[in-house]
C-alpha cells in the first residue's frame, strides 16, 4: 500500500469512526459537541472548567461555551463558581444529566470497552503506538 493509499484508507476509516458518534449523538437529539461534552463529563473525576473541556476535545472555546449553555438550558448541566480567584466556572452534570448519561452514554463507553477487549493487550499497545506515532509526525510536518 502506497502512502497516499493508506492516507485515503485512513480518512476513510476515520471518517467511519466520527460517523458512528455523530449517529449516537443525533439518536440522542444531541448535537456532537453537546455529545462529547456530556461524555466527558461522564468519565471526568472532578467537574471541569469550560476552558479544560475545550482543550479535551480540542473544540474552540465558543463551540463548547455555546453547548454547554444548551445544556444549562436542557438542565443536564449546571456551572458554579471555581473556588478561588476570576470568573471560572466548573461544568457539573445534573441530577438528571447524570441519569441521562447512565443511560445512554454509559452505553457508547461500555461498547468502545467491549470493542477494545475484542483485541488483545498487543493489538492495543501496537494500534495506539502506531497512532501516537503517526500523529506526532503529521504534526512536526503542519507545524514545520
Amino acid at each position: 500500500m502506497t502512502p497516499k493509499e493508506w492516507s485515503a484508507a485512513w480518512r476513510q476509516l476515520d471518517n467511519s469512526c466520527a460517523a458512528l458518534f455523530h449517529a449516537q449523538a443525533c439518536r440522542l437529539g444531541l448535537s456532537d459537541a453537546q455529545f462529547w461534552i456530556l461524555y466527558e463529563l461522564y468519565l471526568a473525576p472532578q467537574p471541569p472548567t469550560q476552558n479544560e473541556l475545550a482543550a479535551r476535545m480540542y473544540a474552540p472555546k465558543q463551540t463548547v461555551n455555546s453547548a454547554v449553555a444548551q445544556l444549562v438550558r436542557q438542565q443536564y448541566v449546571s456551572l458554579t463558581q471555581r473556588p478561588g480567584p476570576g470568573n471560572t466556572k466548573l461544568v457539573t452534570l445534573t441530577a438528571d444529566g447524570q441519569a441521562f448519561c447512565e443511560a445512554h452514554i454509559r452505553r457508547v463507553v461500555e461498547a468502545e470497552q467491549r470493542t477494545a477487549a475484542a483485541l488483545s493487550d498487543a493489538q492495543r499497545q501496537t494500534f495506539t503506538g502506531i497512532y501516537a506515532q503517526w500523529l506526532q509526525n503529521l504534526k512536526e510536518e503542519l507545524e514545520s
